[in-house]
């Protein structure tokens, strides 16, 4: 009978450390400041300039004067970031077409319903979160 008590306390206390790390993790991983999706990037514009003004002490006239060229370097860097995913997705499905030719007509059916399927969700992610 005395066993039972301190196995139900072990796994009382197993469960209460697991939701507290569970928690942790949680709160760590998208907690405040960890935005994602296209809220992270309308925030990287805002968090670089008020770096930029921190640790360079720059003069609200000097920023106002940089804004655009650090608005234009972070569209071009998130076109490319876009064109990059892009062009990768073009070589697995250009893969997946020279695999396709080499399976049976059933097996090349299926190949270029999975690839249409594939590309369309990849094209419905591009959209969403590749603004």
């Amino acid at each position: 009978m005395g066993v039972h008590w301190r196995l139900s306390a072990a796994l009382a206390a197993l469960f209460v450390i697991g939701g507290l790390c569970g928690s942790v993790l949680t709160y760590g991983l998208i907690g405040p400041g960890r935005h994602l999706g296209r809220r992270a990037d309308q925030a990287w514009e805002a968090r670089l300039l008020a770096r930029m003004q921190a640790e360079v002490s720059l003069t609200p006239a000097q920023l106002s004067a940089f804004r655009p060229e650090i608005e234009d370097a972070i569209q071009r860097t998130k076109d490319a970031r876009r064109q990059a995913l892009i062009d990768g997705d073009l070589n697995i499905d250009a893969a997946l077409a020279r695999i396709a030719g080499q399976l049976g007509p059933e097996q090349r059916l299926r190949m270029e319903q999975f690839r249409a399927k594939r590309r369309a969700h990849f094209l419905s992610w591009v959209s969403k979160h590749l603004q």
